[in-house]
């Protein structure tokens, strides 16, 4: 998998001084499936609370794949840089990529989806970005030049 990463390793983990992980991952979904997986070590190794990790996973998992599906849908060559700042209290995340411009230059803002429905009628998506943002304290997207740049941080619950 073509990748970069640097981890820096630390005993004490605190919100002052937090374990940085940094990442060039393709906007591959099985690249991307890797990537979530070796990251799972990585958490571990940091002592993270559970809930956090969980919280982490999800959120990560749902940005990198919605990257590789919009962003590039269509397209060869997408490049993911991924900034991770690793603390006790919360996870900061700096997605950066060269693909498509969100629609409207915004993050999308849904409802949560209707679940009581029969389950015939179940919605199949539109979890996700009602998951994110209820998963994370500061979400913030912004184009630059040729490229996205998102920022999530994904406090302790």
């Amino acid at each position: 998998m073509p990748r970069d990463a640097q981890v820096p390793r630390s005993e004490a983990d605190t919100s002052k001084n937090p374990r940085q992980i940094s990442l060039t991952i393709s906007a591959d979904p099985n690249d991307i499936r890797v990537c979530l997986t070796d990251l799972k070590v990585e958490f571990a190794s940091a002592k993270l609370a559970t809930d956090l990790v969980i919280n982490t996973e999800l959120v990560l998992a749902e940005l990198l794949n919605n990257i590789a599906e919009h962003s590039f849908s269509g397209r060869s060559g997408g490049v993911i840089k991924l900034q991770i700042a690793l603390s006790c209290n919360a996870v900061r995340l700096v997605l950066e990529d060269n693909g498509r411009p969100m629609p409207n230059l915004s993050l999308p803002d849904p409802d949560r989806p209707e679940l009581d429905v029969a389950l015939e009628n179940l919605p199949e998506g539109g979890f996700g970005w009602f998951m994110i943002r209820r998963l994370t304290s500061e979400l913030s997207y912004s184009r630059i030049g040729q490229r996205n740049q998102l920022i999530a941080v994904i406090p302790l619950p």
